[in-house]
């Protein structure tokens, strides 16, 4: 087992089989080999950087990453890691606290004043 050597990494999500995409404490997200344990600084769009002070969680599928806020979720191209868009608005008084994302289908796991832990699945519509 490799101990990543990156400091105070605040969420992290798969970019391929092998590497890790971090969220760091430093204004930074990373793409990190798990085989060597080495890291790079991604290159990211402004509003990745705007977002980075309120995100809670981080999620990807093969084809985007998902990074939610308290109340919102955003999706930017995993292969150009451009083209940030706000895909979930939450309800008044539900808050995000972790995402999960399999093939076209995205859940969100929150918490609300009524429920305390509540999970909702999102599925990608095709276009027709």
């Amino acid at each position: 087992m490799i101990k990543s050597t990156i400091d105070t990494p605040l969420a992290i999500a798969w970019y391929d089989d092998t590497q890790l995409i971090v969220h760091s404490k430093y204004d930074k997200y990373l793409l990190l080999d798990s085989d060597n344990n080495t890291y790079s600084e991604l290159t990211t769009p402004d509003k990745l950087t705007e977002l980075k002070p309120s995100i809670v969680s981080m999620a990807s599928n093969l084809h985007s990453l998902y990074i939610a806020t308290d109340t919102e979720v955003f999706s930017i191209n995993l292969a150009t890691m451009q083209g940030v868009e706000l895909v979930l608005q939450m309800k008044p008084s539900h808050y995000i606290s972790r995402l999960n994302a399999k093939n076209d289908k995205l859940a969100v796991t929150f918490l609300t004043a009524n429920n305390q832990n509540s999970i909702e699945l999102y599925t990608k519509k095709s276009a027709e």
